[in-house]
């Protein structure tokens, strides 16, 4: 998130600054959904215009991941034994 300079407000349908208290915001509810034991991605994306270097990032959404070790395990023998037949 360090790399955006702007969030896509889906409400607004437009691109708005992004404010300290945004940023705190969106930080505030990732660290609620790690309190649940999800992980976060980000997506975000630039506009590339001619051979500019470093435009900033806008960040489009984050989006909550919960992959369980179990389920993991249970997918990587399933694609093992796969594999070993």
């Amino acid at each position: 998130m360090e790399s955006c300079s702007s969030f896509y407000d889906i409400k607004q349908g437009k691109i708005v600054p992004m404010t300290a208290s945004l940023k705190q915001m969106i930080e505030d509810q990732i660290e609620a959904m790690a309190d649940q034991a999800l992980r976060t991605i980000g997506i975000a994306y630039k506009e590339i215009e001619g051979n500019e270097g470093k435009t900033p990032l806008s960040l489009i959404k984050f989006i909550p991941l919960k992959i369980s070790l179990q389920k993991m395990t249970r997918t990587y023998s399933q694609s093992k034994k796969t594999i070993s037949h």
